[in-house]
């Protein structure tokens, strides 16, 4: 992080992650980087009562001063704080943002609302519901087969938008699975991206068990990088989750974690291609940081691992 220690915003997805992320971050600084950790300012974005209550029970058992982390909201007319030096981390947040479900029509743009048929939920196609979304088309250069179908996350914008005003200096950091335009939609991807995940399985019965099963759409990064640029957030860089880690050590954690089975597990579903390593990307955008040179995205050959 360098000099830009004055703040650390954070925002998860859920309440638990959100929990033990904030744990592990402000646990490691502290134990760490203590000179860090002296200029550190830890700052939670949560509007849920309930989750803040807990948020704070697990943070007490670090015997930490209550002065390093702060509870804050985020509306639509951006964040409760005041403006600072400091990164701004999400991790499977934008995946969680409502989007607009958008289908090619006889080479017209409809949009997929649900719908009720007397006896269940279901699709309808229509017009498009408002302007924001002709605008998204028009900036973002859009275009789909007939019958190809994407999403729309509109709120992304907004919220890295809400960051670059309060981030005088400093990064934001985006940890979500998703992927380029180009290769979201390419080749035999037409039903675009919306899934749904319900007792450790996928699936597309988008209104089934309402409440009950989690239904998100892969991050399109493109939509991030482009408006990020238009918030005056430059690319620091953008890679898959798996390079992201082996450049900051995740290799030694799993040779001094080789006795703890569980551990070592976990650590080996975070890198493996076909667990998370590669469906999952970290983007990295800068603020007024001139020529930034982050470890986590050196060159994995200039990786060496010391033997013990």
């Amino acid at each position: 992080m360098g000099d830009y220690g004055e703040g650390f915003v954070h925002r998860c997805g859920n309440g638990r992650e959100q929990r033990m992320l904030c744990h592990d971050i402000v646990c490691c600084i502290k134990n760490e980087y203590p000179e860090f950790y002296e200029n550190f300012h830890y700052i939670i974005v949560e509007s849920n009562p309930h989750a803040r209550e807990k948020q704070r029970a697990l943070l007490a058992s670090l015997e930490i001063p209550e002065e390093k982390v702060s509870w804050h909201t985020c509306t639509e007319d951006g964040f409760s704080f005041g403006r600072m030096r400091g990164c701004f981390l999400s991790n499977e947040f934008v995946d969680a943002l409502p989007v607009h479900r958008l289908k090619m029509k006889n080479k017209v743009f409809k949009e997929t609302y649900v719908g009720y048929n007397g006896i269940n939920f279901c699709d309808i196609d229509d017009v498009i519901s408002g302007p924001a979304l002709h605008g998204y088309l028009k900036t973002n250069k859009i275009y789909l087969e007939e019958d190809q179908a994407c999403e729309v996350n509109i709120g992304a914008a907004d919220w890295l938008r809400h960051a670059s005003e309060k981030l005088d200096e400093g990064f934001v950091i985006t940890i979500d699975y998703g992927d380029t335009r180009d290769r979201l939609y390419h080749g035999n991807a037409r039903e675009g991206t919306l899934r749904c995940y319900h007792g450790h399985t996928v699936n597309r019965d988008y209104y089934a068990r309402p409440g009950e099963q989690d239904i998100t759409a892969h991050v399109d990064f493109t939509n991030l990088i482009n408006a990020g640029r238009l918030a005056q957030l430059e690319v620091t860089g953008f890679t898959k989750q798996s390079h992201f880690l082996i450049a900051l050590g995740m290799l030694e954690r799993l040779r001094d974690a080789k006795q703890d089975t569980g551990t070592v597990l976990k650590l080996k579903n975070l890198i493996h291609p076909e667990v998370m390593g590669e469906i999952f990307k970290v983007l990295i955008q800068h603020k007024k940081v001139k020529d930034p040179q982050l470890t986590s995205l050196r060159p994995l050959s200039s990786i060496t691992l010391n033997a013990r």
